[in-house]
């Protein structure tokens, strides 16, 4: 068992990307690394013993495992959570029952089977042998008592929590205590995306792994999720999440890990930070991408319709910049979101594919009034592809909208 404290604190036509930077300065190596990841963006209390069970679709595999138990915030008196017991399940499917469908693996703790977990700490458990596969369903079985629960805003995956104390069952709820998985397995990169909804997936349902970090782990690449919906880089997040720089300085820890993927920004420019107010969070951020030797991959921002008003003005300013030098001379790779995504004809808004009631972004969206919206449209796709696309290019090369996936070729390079 090993223990940590958390730091304080695509174009429509056609996406260019420069070969400046695009190789990662991790070198894969063998070992651990992370296969599984969830941001506990939120602080939370239970007030009662529970068990719970957790699909976690891994984007890596090998031969041995450890869970990550975290209590990022202080909650009322507790200022802690202890887990009773710890296993783990092969699963077939995204679903999940109230027992167990075949054999549980133990997880241990420093050779026990219960650990207390402290404020603003993360435990590691001992290595579990266990041969796993890249893109296999795993079943988490915790039972912790009374305590700190951290939460997330989206339930992208199925979860089912029972109080030990009247066997009531609540499913896909948002506590976790459980933010990781660990694989020991051969080199790979190894890519984490750092970001707010659009990286969490706002509206995906739940156990549809239809999030833009889903599709590239689809097509290959071990990547983990640490989207919070509301996340800003310079300041906490609008739920009060912890700003993005102190949520990158815990996470570049992480063993095994050669690039980052940071998609935060909009909401800074949404209350009112200025774009250099951005851009100095954003090269603090490279800096400590460069001082644990990792690939940082910047993406612009989004459209939100808004027009002229001045949010507009300094998101187009901040892209701006992030396009020229200022990015790359920190050995900083663009990820062109707003070239993929936007509307050719009224930059201020987001494309619009065929399929009424949806907005092309990198993860399927509710706009409208629309009960049931249909998945993402194939052409939305296309354009996810090209977002992909412009990552991890070993040379200049246009990725064009409509030409069909790529992710053959993507597989291929993130491997």
């Amino acid at each position: 068992m090993t223990s940590r404290g958390f730091l304080p604190a695509l174009a429509v036509t056609a996406v260019l990307v420069s070969a400046a930077g695009c190789l990662p300065l991790a070198t894969p190596k063998p070992g651990w690394r992370p296969a599984w990841s969830v941001a506990l963006g939120f602080p939370g209390h239970s007030p009662e013993a529970m068990h719970c069970r957790y699909v976690t679709k891994i984007a890596a595999g090998g031969t041995r495992i450890r869970a990550e138990l975290s209590d990022p915030y202080p909650s009322g008196a507790t200022t802690s959570f202890h887990v009773r017991s710890a296993a783990i399940e092969l699963s077939t499917d995204s679903t999940v029952s109230a027992t167990s469908a075949g054999p549980q693996f133990p997880l241990t703790f420093g050779s026990t089977t219960g650990v207390t977990v402290g404020a603003r700490a993360q435990v590691t458990s001992d290595p579990l042998p266990l041969q796993v596969s890249a893109g296999q369903n795993l079943i988490v079985d915790l039972q912790v008592d009374v305590g700190d629960a951290p939460t997330t805003v989206m339930t992208t995956e199925h979860t089912l929590c029972r109080a030990l104390s009247d066997g009531t069952t609540t499913a896909d709820v948002p506590v976790r205590w459980l933010s990781g998985l660990l694989v020991d397995g051969p080199a790979v990169r190894s890519i984490t995306a750092l970001g707010d909804s659009i990286t969490e997936g706002t509206a995906v349902p739940t156990g549809a792994y239809q999030r833009w970090t889903d599709y590239l782990a689809a097509a290959g690449s071990d990547v983990t999720n640490r989207g919070v919906s509301g996340g800003a880089i310079s300041r906490p997040g609008l739920y009060h999440s912890l700003d993005g720089l102190t949520r990158l300085r815990s996470l570049v820890t992480e063993p095994g890990l050669t690039d980052v993927v940071i998609e935060l920004g909009t909401n800074d420019l949404g209350v009112g930070v200025s774009p250099l107010g951005v851009l100095v969070a954003l090269d603090e951020a490279l800096t400590i991408g460069r001082s644990h030797g990792l690939a940082t991959e910047i993406a612009t921002i989004l459209p939100k319709g808004v027009g002229a008003l001045p949010q507009e003005q300094a998101r187009q300013a901040l892209n701006a910049v992030l396009r020229g030098s200022w990015l790359t001379s920190r050995s900083g790779v663009l990820v062109d979101l707003d070239a993929a995504l936007r509307d050719r004809t009224a930059p201020s808004r987001l494309a619009r594919p065929s399929t009424p009631g949806t907005t092309c972004i990198p993860t399927r969206r509710e706009t409208g009034r629309s009960p049931a919206p249909s998945l993402l449209p194939s052409n939305c796709l296309f354009r996810v592809d090209c977002f992909l696309d412009s990552m991890g290019q070993s040379g200049t090369r246009a990725a064009a909208v409509g030409s069909g996936p790529a992710m053959t070729a993507l597989a291929g390079r993130h491997r």
